[in-house]
């Protein structure tokens, strides 16, 4: 599964969904929302989180995943926190610099 957030100043929240057993919610910490609530299946081979452009937060937290993690920071300034979720991540940049 790939969750592309905006190109505003987003602030990600990753973390298990405590109303539906085996889900994934991701939401916008923001004073008002840059984007909608979503609450997903949780997949098992991989979730990629998109920042896009803009200074973003990425925080990951209690998470119950079985694939792999990808965590991609976009343009601008970007801050990724797994420290709550003790497990392996991958952190990459996108759009991929060119050479």
């Amino acid at each position: 599964a790939i969750f592309e957030a905006t190109a505003l100043d987003d602030q990600i929240v990753v973390h298990n969904d405590l109303l539906t057993f085996g889900n994934i919610v991701i939401r916008s910490d923001n004073p008002i929302p840059t984007f909608e609530y979503t609450s997903i299946a949780a997949p098992t081979t991989s979730l990629t989180i998109r920042g896009l452009a803009g200074n973003d937060t990425i925080t990951v937290s209690f998470l119950n995943l079985n694939g792999a993690l990808i965590l991609e920071g976009g343009d601008d300034n970007d801050r990724i926190d797994v420290s709550n979720y003790g497990e392996p991540a991958t952190l990459k940049i996108y759009p991929p610099l060119s050479h």
